[in-house]
């Protein structure tokens, strides 16, 4: 586990390993020439950076222009403790990156597209999310 607070890691492409579409995938961080992936327990806050170890997967990386996403609420570096970033693909060109906040609310207003299967888990998703955030 990466446990150094003081690293910023730079947003650079998301990860989908399994390749289907829609589907959440994951946001990609890279510091010093490696890769990461965020790791956070509870959902909401990124706990620490976890190295990409596996050559197959970072084969797999897609950086973040080759969608279209409104970039104006994403940072740039992220670090330990900052609020966890959702990324979910719509379509091979629609993606969504912001905080569980705006992915909630993006969802309740109709503009996450999904298909049966993953409007159950999206729904799974908003449920568990809110109900921890009204723990907070």
């Amino acid at each position: 586990m990466t446990n150094n607070q003081n690293i910023k890691y730079k947003l650079v492409g998301v990860l989908n390993i399994l390749d289907l579409i829609p589907e959440f995938v994951y946001p990609v961080f890279t510091d010093g020439g490696k890769y990461y992936l965020q790791n956070c327990f509870d959902l909401l806050t990124i706990d620490s950076f976890e190295p990409i170890i596996n050559e197959k997967y970072i084969t797999y990386i897609k950086p973040l222009n080759k969608y279209d996403v409104d970039l104006s609420n994403i940072k740039k570096y992220y670090v330990q403790g900052d609020d966890v970033l959702i990324g979910y693909q719509s379509n091979e060109k629609q993606l969504f990156l912001g905080s569980v906040n705006e992915f909630n609310q993006t969802y309740k207003e109709g503009k996450i597209e999904t298909n049966y299967f993953m409007e159950i888990v999206v729904d799974d998703f908003v449920s568990k999310t809110e109900d921890k955030q009204l723990k907070r």
